[in-house]
């Protein structure tokens, strides 16, 4: 089986306790939680630091058996009324296509099953998406 996994994210609460120099950086004060994204490589980990105010947030993965470009126009034109955090940007490995999108978006907000229908439709022999919420790791 392929791994598809490109980046891991998780949520903290934002607060004294942590033993990163972000105290500094006003815009971290002013948010609640930070989404914590790690991209791991062999030679070393790469993270992107997001303030945020949500506790829960979703994880969207696409990958595909080839570069179809009228397919991520599509994902694209479905994304565009959600608020995008963070995007992996399209990468290939092991011969698969992959993106991942982090929203800020939950499985319980009424926009939710709007997106997931419009997602299974492109869903194909070729394409597939899934959908993961990220919560609050306490």
């Amino acid at each position: 089986m392929i791994e598809k996994k490109l980046t891991n994210g998780y949520i903290r609460k934002y607060d004294e306790l942590l033993r990163l120099d972000l105290l500094n950086n006003n815009i971290f004060k002013k948010h609640q939680f930070i989404l914590i994204i790690q991209a791991n490589t062999r030679e070393f980990s790469r993270f992107m630091i997001y303030p945020i105010n949500v506790d829960k947030i979703l994880k969207i993965t696409v990958s595909s058996l080839k570069e179809n470009v009228e397919e991520l126009n599509l994902i694209s034109s479905i994304l565009k009324n959600v608020k995008i955090i963070h995007n992996s940007g399209l990468t290939v490995r092991n011969n698969l296509f992959i993106i991942e999108i982090y929203l800020k978006l939950r499985f319980s907000d009424s926009r939710y099953n709007d997106l997931k229908i419009s997602l299974d439709k492109i869903k194909n022999k070729y394409i597939d998406i899934d959908i993961e919420e990220i919560s609050l790791n306490i």
